[in-house]
This record gives structure tokens, sequence and C-alpha cells, in this order.
């Protein structure tokens, strides 16, 4: 993990890059300095144990980066990091605001809900950036009449800012789900996060399997979802990190066994995550602090949810206890 003096570095070049005062080549020189402690500097962020420091310390990090865009914009990883980093604070720590409120406070729940949504869109158009960085254009191409030739163009190393695009602008498109526009945006989404897939399957530990299999498992069947095949997306996802991926345990939870009325998945899920060790995936303990916290909220409402009328209640109901078990834990 980086030291004091990496993280007062980071700290004191966004001040002096925002104050201005600089000339260019200094700008520059700082900039580069500043992008070598940048995996540090998400690396100390992503194995960070303590929810309330890294939620903090996350809010200050998206105006450092985006003071270092503001200094170098065209630095395609600066932006990824940025499509990132507004996705992640936005389903790790806004949607858990939002799951705070349900119920109390509908005002402060909607508030989180659009504050969540602004954050994945921010993460869009960063990816987005990035994007227009190695192919001028194309997002007006995946818009409008060209979107297959622009898929085509897209290869591995357009993957990181490709999946980052697709899962915030997923993220957006669930939180507003109601809105008809969203519905106008699925098809693009869909084809974006199916280019990931033949890219990489295994991206950001299944990253890009899990979205595919949320998205087929929350869509009516009209529009082209499946419950079935969705679980065996998110099941394959669950696998590619051995059952370490804790988050993606709880959305299997979450969005395939209890829609299909199957507690006894539900349970084991969320029984398996709340019982991992913090260190279950190394260098990612931020990640199962989030993940154990959704399961939390999950099982204390789980009688509340299981007697709501939920469809396809008649789905996969046979018990799966063991199947994404971790290595080296009974």
């Amino acid at each position: 993990m980086p030291s004091i003096r990496t993280i007062a570095v980071l700290a004191a070049l966004s001040i002096v890059l925002s104050a201005g005062g600089i000339g260019c080549s200094g700008k520059r020189v700082m900039v580069r300095t500043a992008r070598t402690l940048l995996p540090d500097a998400m690396a100390a962020f992503n194995d960070e144990p303590d929810r309330e420091l890294a939620r903090t310390a996350g809010f200050s990090n998206l105006k450092y980066l985006e003071t270092l865009h503001r200094a170098a914009p065209g630095d395609q990883e600066i932006l990824v990091a940025l499509a990132q980093a507004f996705g992640g604070m936005a389903v790790a720590f806004l949607e858990d605001d939002m799951e705070a409120a349900r119920g109390v406070d509908e005002a402060r729940f909607d508030e989180a809900r659009q504050r969540a949504a602004a954050f994945y869109r921010r993460g869009q158009e960063y990816a987005g950036q990035a994007l227009e960085l190695r192919h001028p254009g194309i997002l007006q191409k995946l818009e409008g009449g060209g979107a297959d030739q622009a898929l085509r163009e897209l290869n591995g190393d357009d993957l990181p800012a490709l999946f980052w695009y697709a899962f915030d602008q997923g993220g957006a498109l669930w939180l507003s789900r109601s809105e008809p526009a969203a519905l106008r945006e699925l098809p693009l989404n869909r084809r974006l996060i199916l280019r990931a897939i033949e890219l990489d399957e295994t991206y950001f530990f299944g990253g890009p399997l899990l979205l595919r299999g949320l998205v087929d498992a929350t869509l009516p069947p009209l529009l082209g979802g499946s419950l079935e095949a969705g679980d065996l997306l998110v099941s394959r996802a669950i696998e590619i990190s051995d059952g370490r991926f804790l988050l993606a345990r709880v959305l299997h939870a979450r969005f395939v066994a209890l829609p299909a009325g199957d507690r006894e998945r539900f349970d084991d899920e969320l029984d398996a995550v709340l019982a991992a060790p913090l260190d279950v995936l190394p260098g990612y303990r931020l990640f199962t602090v989030v993940a154990q916290r959704r399961a939390e909220r999950l099982k204390a409402r789980a009688e509340q949810l299981f007697q709501a009328n939920y469809p396809h209640s008649a789905g996969v109901r046979e018990s799966r206890t063991g199947k994404h078990g971790m290595k080296g834990k009974g």
C-alpha cells in the first residue's frame, strides 16, 4: 500500500494543478509524476477495509482525477480511471444511501437515486471520451446507423473504456428504468456488453458476463430477457473469480434467486458472502466490505422481499449449495 507521503504528494499535486500559476513544462512534469502514482493510489483505495474512510477519500479522489484530466485532457488512462471511479462510487456508496432511505424517507431515497444516476452518467461520459481518443466519431456511429462497423473497430486495447462505458450506462439505465428514454438506450448497451464479452469475458472478475447476466435476468421476456439465461451468465461470472468477487454473489441472490422465488439459494449466497474473510479477494478488501454490507441489508429485508409478488416465481428452485464455494473454505 502506498505510504502517507505518496498520498500527500497526490493531494499537493492536485492543489497546485488546480491553482494554476505554473508553466506548461512544469505542469507536464507534475502530471507525469501524478500518473506514475495513480495505480498505487487506486490500489490503496480498492484495498481500504474501512468503509467510511474509503467513502471520504473516494469523493476527494474524484476531484483529484478531474484535476488531472483538465491538465491532460488527452490522457486515456486518466479518463478510464474517472469512468471507473464515478461508477464505483455510485455502486458502492450512493446506491447504499438509496437502500438506507428505502421505506423510511422517500424524498431522500429519490435524491440518492438521482445522484447515483448522475454519477453513472459522468462516468459514462469520461469512458466515451476515452473511446473517442482512439476512434474519433465512434460514439456518433454507435448511436446512429454505423454501430456494427464501430463495434468491429474496438479491440482489446479498448476493453477498459468499453467495459466502463457499458457498466456506467447500464447503472444509469437501471436507476431510470421507468423512463421511456432508458428503453431506447438499452439495445446499444446490450451490444456493447456483447462486444466486451467477445474481447475478454474474464475482464474485471468476469464483469462483462455479469453485466450481460443481470440485463437478461431483469428484462421481461418481451424485451428479450430470460431469468434462466441470466442465471447461467452470472454463475459463470462468479466461477471466474472462484466465488471471491462477492458483489457478484450478492447480485446473484438479488436478481436471480429472489425473482425465481428460490429462498434457499438466496440464503446460501448471502450466507457465503457474510461468512467470507475480509481478505477473500486479496487487494480488494473494500469490494468485500461493500458486498457484505449489501448482503446484510438484503438479509434484513428477506421476509418482506419474498412476500412480494415477483414474476418468474416458478423459476429455478433447486438448491445450488456449494456450487460457487471458494477454494480453501469449507
